[in-house]
């Protein structure tokens, strides 16, 4: 190859090569992983199982979006119709329509304090050593989001019962939960073949109007939170797609319960007592909407297990919880009980054999549990054996292991570099030709 050759390669390259990095940058998106350009903010949040497998679980997820914003400089208001949650695997996203709802804290203030409780689907099953992993994408205010939409899990509406009523009628996936507003406690629980679990109705004692949940606090100390009763005022403080919330009031002041509706259970936390006044928690009702004495089980945490027409008393060693189980129907009632205490619990039928009584912090009238620190939760399960329902209730009241992430914004899209060209060239001025 001539001098003059290879110095004419030498100036392609050099004139090529840049534009060749400046395509080759371009091949390599800027957003990889970032599921919408659309969208500024975004956190991870990861869900672990925590030991206890899960299917269609909802996590309950604390989080304040005005700290997330504080992280990256941004003191706009937060625009809550922007939220989205994907679920990745990496940078791989699995599922761009994950079902969510946010329950805005009681102090939430969209500039200073956007705070609340995220709950995330986790949908399909969870195995108990698995963690699912989460983008949660957000924006401020402005950004012209349109608001998700999911369908209803928990449907939550009011009616007027049979029995002139005004109720709280909340539809999950197992069945409808009926609560009288006045009364502070669950009248049924209607599953899925039209059995009343429960069965609250006018007539006298165990046949009808001694029946409901929690059936918490003791006649001489005003009967609060049972159905059919007039001394509380009760009133949904969140609803949507997850889970729906009531709180009730005892008109006096002095007590205070919340449940919490979800897919697949209801959740009971008291909030406050009154001074000096122990209470219990009773399931007062009808498994598979008979109670019979001799074929419906009663079956502990421990395993222990009697029918329906026998009964027992003492503390419930370990976990606190007990099922009901029809074996006619292959379902279960479950109760639990969260705080493992040393206190005395109780089952017996009514004198009438028409219900249940299980008490928690129960003997007799003997009423133990104290304070605001109980909760209780209940649902049903289609299995009667335990080795079938202990998965259900283990799922349902086992903590999750959730963490929120730092924040990230959206990675800016690197203006291009103008091609290269070269310099010109002096044309050079041709010798005349002598003629």
């Amino acid at each position: 190859m001539s001098k003059r050759a290879a110095l004419i390669v030498v100036i392609t390259l050099a004139l090529l090569l840049p534009a060749l990095a400046w395509q080759s940058s371009e091949a390599a998106p800027p957003n990889a992983g970032w599921w919408d350009a659309a969208w500024a903010y975004r956190a991870a949040v990861t869900v672990s199982a925590a030991g206890y497998a899960r299917e269609e679980k909802v996590a309950d997820v604390a989080i304040n979006f005005t700290d997330l914003l504080d992280q990256v400089g941004e003191g706009s208001r937060l625009d809550p119709e922007s939220l989205r949650v994907v679920e990745v695997d990496g940078a791989t996203v699995i599922d761009d329509a994950v079902p969510f709802q946010f329950d805005r804290a009681a102090n939430y203030n969209p500039s200073s304090n956007a705070a609340g409780t995220l709950l995330i689907l986790l949908t399909g099953a969870t195995a108990a050593d698995e963690t699912r992993h989460y983008d949660v994408y957000f924006d401020v205010i402005g950004s012209d989001h349109a608001a998700a939409d999911f369908p209803n899990r928990v449907n939550a509406t009011t009616i007027t019962d049979a029995f002139g009523y005004e109720t709280f009628r909340i539809a999950n996936d197992d069945g409808i939960y009926y609560y009288h507003k006045t009364g502070g406690g669950f009248a049924s629980l209607i599953d899925v073949d039209e059995k009343d679990w429960i069965g609250w109705n006018p007539a006298p004692k165990g046949a009808g109007d001694f029946r409901g949940v929690p059936n918490m606090v003791h006649p001489n100390d005003g009967g609060h939170f049972h159905p059919g009763r007039a001394t509380v005022d009760s009133g949904y403080t969140r609803r949507g797609p997850l889970k729906a919330t009531i709180r009730s009031v005892t008109l006096d002041t002095l007590w205070t319960t919340q449940w919490e509706i979800y897919p697949d259970y209801a959740r009971l936390t008291v909030l406050k007592v009154a001074a000096g006044k122990p209470y219990w928690f009773l399931y007062e009702g009808t498994p598979g909407g008979n109670l019979e004495l001799a074929t419906d089980l009663v079956v502990r945490s421990d395993g222990a297990t009697i029918t329906a027409g026998e009964s027992w008393t003492g503390d419930l060693p370990g976990e606190e919880w007990v099922t009901f189980a029809d074996p006619a129907l292959g379902r279960s009632f479950y109760a639990i009980h969260h705080e493992e205490d040393e206190i005395i619990d109780s089952y017996t039928p009514d004198d009438l054999g028409k219900m249940t009584i299980l008490g928690f912090g129960r003997n007799g009238n003997g009423r133990f549990l104290t304070g605001t620190s109980h909760q209780m939760t209940i649902g049903l399960a289609d299995a009667t054996e335990l080795a079938g329902v202990a998965p259900v209730v283990h799922a349902a009241y086992k903590p999750l292991a959730a963490a929120v992430g730092p924040t990230e914004q959206r990675p800016a899209t690197p203006t291009p570099s103008p091609s290269p060209t070269s310099a010109p060239t002096d044309t050079p001025t041709p010798t005349e030709t002598p003629t």
